[in-house]
C-alpha cells in the first residue's frame, strides 16, 4: 500500500495539481506512464483513501456514456490491424479530451468502444449535464475526423442516468474500476440504437438536464435483453436563453449553423 501511495503522490504532486497545462517534461518517465493508464480521478480517490482499492463498491447515481463505431466489424474485415489501430487512435485522440475536459472518468476501452462515467469517483451535482456536453463535444470532434476520412466508420453515442454499483470489480490479483447496474446497461443499449453521429439519451438524463437541451423524441424503444421499454431522445444541442428565443421565432441570428435545423424543432422541456 505504501508503494501505491508513493506512486499516486508523485502522480498528483502539488506542483501539477490543478494545472492541466503543466509540461509533461516535469514528470519522470514512470509518472508519465502512470498518467496514461490511470484516470486522474481514480488516482486521487485512491490517494485520499487507499482502502477504496478493495473489491466491491457503493450504490451511486451516475451518468454512463458509451460510444462505439457503427460498421467497425465490416471495416475490420477489409483493413489491416495496423490500419484499425490508426483509425481508433485518431478517433480517441479527440474523443478522450471531450470526456476529461467535462470531468468524466474513462473507465475502459473495449475494441472500438469507450465507456465513461460521470459522478464517479468524483461527485458532481451536474453530472448529467456534463455527460451530455461531453457527448456533444465528442460528436462534433469525431465528425470532423470522419470528414477527412469518409471511408472510416462513424461514432454513435448512448447515455443514461441512474443508480449503479460503482467500485472495483475483478479478483484479488487484478481488478478494475467500473460500474454495474441496469442504468449502465441501458446506456449501452441506447448506443446501439443510435445512428452514426447521433447522441441518444434516456429519459432520466433528459429530465435531469432540463430545458437547456434541444432533443428529438424517439418514443419508447424496445432494446435487446430488456423487458421494459426505454424512453429515448436524440440530444441535439445546448441552447442559451438567446438561442431559445431564436428557436421561438423572435430571432434566428444566434443559432449555431451546425444545429440550425435542430433549433427549428420545438423544445422538449423537462416535466
Amino acid at each position: 500500500m505504501t508503494t501505491v501511495r508513493t506512486l499516486l503522490t508523485r502522480f498528483l504532486r502539488p506542483t501539477e495539481r490543478g494545472d492541466p497545462a503543466a509540461p509533461a517534461a516535469r514528470a519522470d518517465p514512470a509518472t508519465r506512464l502512470l498518467r496514461q493508464y490511470l484516470s486522474p480521478d481514480v488516482a486521487a480517490s485512491l490517494l485520499e483513501d487507499p482502502a477504496r482499492a478493495a473489491l466491491g463498491g457503493q450504490i451511486v447515481q451516475v451518468t454512463a456514456l458509451f460510444a462505439d463505431l457503427r460498421g467497425f466489424t465490416g471495416f475490420a474485415e477489409d483493413s489491416s490491424p495496423s490500419d484499425l489501430v490508426e483509425m481508433l487512435n485518431s478517433y480517441h485522440a479527440v474523443a478522450v479530451p471531450c470526456v476529461l475536459d467535462n470531468g468524466g472518468t474513462i473507465v475502459q476501452f473495449v475494441g472500438d468502444a469507450l465507456l465513461a462515467l460521470f459522478n464517479a469517483p468524483v461527485r458532481q451535482s451536474d453530472h448529467a449535464t456534463r455527460a451530455v456536453r461531453a457527448a456533444l463535444d465528442m460528436r462534433d470532434a469525431v465528425t470532423a475526423v470522419a470528414a477527412r476520412e469518409p471511408h472510416w466508420p462513424r461514432f454513435r453515442i448512448g447515455l443514461n442516468t441512474g443508480h449503479a454499483l460503482v467500485g472495483n470489480i475483478g479478483s484479488e490479483l487484478l481488478r478494475g474500476f467500473n460500474a454495474m447496474g441496469d442504468a449502465v446497461n441501458v446506456a449501452a443499449r441506447l448506443q446501439t440504437v443510435a445512428e452514426p453521429g447521433q447522441v441518444v439519451i434516456g429519459a432520466t438524463t433528459r429530465d435531469t438536464v432540463g430545458a437547456d437541451l434541444v432533443v428529438s423524441p424517439l418514443g419508447d424503444l424496445t432494446v435487446k435483453g430488456r423487458r421494459q421499454p426505454v424512453r429515448a431522445y436524440v440530444a441535439e444541442a445546448f441552447v442559451s436563453a438567446m438561442v431559445r428565443k431564436a428557436a421561438s421565432g423572435c430571432s434566428r441570428t444566434a443559432a449555431p449553423t451546425s444545429h440550425a435545423q435542430a433549433l427549428t424543432r420545438p423544445l422538449a422541456l423537462a416535466a
